[in-house]
């Protein structure tokens, strides 16, 4: 008698466990996949990155599939900000932030920068900034 209870249980359930296990488990290879293609999308736009600093302009160039160039007059930056936070100081990267005249936004937003090229890179462009002017 007991048997045929459970049974009757299962039956009236209205989705199977199994399948549902099944599909569970194909959702986290799913997710899987998809976190690590974009860390690896991640990586690659970080190796593929450039910044110089030329004598009258900063140009900074990033992107695996879709290049973006910018090329910024140092007589248009009116603020250089960087901005490090507790993920990042524990990842060891800093985020540089440039505005220009005329942006309500930034202009450029640089990541994933090491510490130490970050505080080089903000010295260099104050320098840059301030004797352009």
């Amino acid at each position: 008698m007991l048997p045929e209870i459970i049974t009757g249980l299962r039956l009236n359930l209205p989705f199977d466990f199994l399948y549902f296990e099944q599909n569970f488990i194909f959702l986290r290879i799913v997710g899987l996949s998809l976190i690590i293609l974009a860390m690896i999308f991640s990586y690659l736009k970080f190796k593929f990155s450039f910044l110089d600093l030329a004598d009258d302009y900063l140009y900074y160039e990033e992107g695996v599939v879709a290049k973006v160039r910018k090329k910024i007059p140092y007589k248009s930056i009116t603020d250089v900000q960087l901005k490090r936070s507790v993920l990042d100081t524990i990842m060891g990267w800093d985020t540089i932030y440039i505005n220009t005249a005329g942006q309500a936004t930034y202009e450029l937003v640089i990541k994933g920068v090491s510490i130490e090229h970050g505080d080089m890179i903000l010295e260099i462009l104050k320098k840059k900034t301030t004797s352009s002017k």
